[in-house]
């Protein structure tokens, strides 16, 4: 298996002969985010905000490495909403975050076809809710 997905996900060097069209195109592309958007993207982390993508996160998918189901967060995110809200903050400030937070848990998950066949195996990582809070708190931003 580590054979298998070795290959079928190994990243192969491209030659850089087409690197100075690709700075041409991008010198061509205007800037997106202005000072004022970057100050409102990168403003300190509101309780409202942890509270919101609470809310809005789908219910009943797979757990990941934490196995905190996002319904106990929905059901409980008067309590734990301040908790996260201070770890967020304290992570973004640090500009790191903790190994627990940061890591997914690897798994295959079987799709349509012969399941004996490892292709039809693909890999996906499972990422913790305290994770997918805060990428979604960031995301709504965007």
């Amino acid at each position: 298996m580590t054979q298998f997905y070795s290959r079928s996900y190994k990243i192969e060097p491209k030659p850089d002969d087409n690197s100075a069209a690709q700075m041409d195109c991008w010198a061509l592309v205007p800037n997106k985010v202005l000072n004022l958007m970057n100050k409102e993207l990168t403003k300190t982390l509101a309780f409202g905000e942890i509270k919101v993508a609470i809310v809005a996160m789908p219910k009943g998918k797979t757990l990941g490495r934490d196995s905190l189901l996002m319904e106990f967060f929905q059901e409980n995110s008067e309590d734990v909403a301040p908790t996260l809200l201070q770890a967020y903050r304290t992570m973004l400030e640090l500009g790191n975050t903790s190994e627990f937070i940061n890591k997914g848990l690897i798994t295959l998950k079987p799709k349509s076809g012969d399941h004996s066949r490892l292709g039809n195996w693909p890999p996906i990582t499972l990422l913790g809710s305290i994770y997918k809070i805060l990428a979604k708190v960031l995301f709504q931003r965007l």
